[in-house]
């Protein structure tokens, strides 16, 4: 069996790894993340939510196990963790209790635009300039635009 991982293969960047699987030379940075994971039990409300007020696109919808939504590179995925525990599938088993964070990068204009759209828990000026809401979504799930300079002062 062909091996899609290769370690010894790598290229100028330090953390870029290739990947070769059924002959196609991908270079992929492992520390990008590819997937966010909240968790709901109440999907179809979840679905509403990010479909209907946040506008992502949906991949993928099981009302009984999970939710997966496009991103612009990276896919968002509300899974319900009652199902998600236990432990009937490929994929271990996993699950949160409690109020999951995610945050999604928005422009100054972006952020006032967002503030008419969801219900702001909390607005933070920080001390660098940046700036985030906070919102939550059906599940109570604290949800986060900030604007890039939060992290990426340049």
């Amino acid at each position: 069996m062909a091996s899609w991982f290769n370690p010894n293969e790598r290229t100028s960047g330090v953390s870029e790894i290739q990947f070769c699987h059924s002959g196609l030379n991908v270079v992929w940075d492992p520390m990008r993340i590819l997937e966010t994971i909240v968790y709901a039990e109440n999907l179809a409300a979840a679905k509403d939510f990010y479909e209907k007020t946040l506008g992502l696109e949906v991949i993928s919808y099981d009302q009984t196990r999970s939710l997966f939504l496009k991103l612009q590179d990276s896919v968002f995925i509300v899974f319900k963790a009652s199902q998600t525990v236990v432990p009937d599938r490929e994929v271990p088993a996993h699950g949160a209790a409690g109020v999951c964070h995610a945050a999604f990068g928005a422009t100054e204009a972006e952020l006032e635009e967002w503030k008419a759209r969801v219900e702001v828990i909390k607005e933070i000026s920080w001390a660098n300039g940046a700036r985030s809401i906070y919102f939550l979504d059906p599940a109570g799930n604290v949800l986060e635009f900030a604007t890039p300079k939060l992290w990426f002062p340049d």
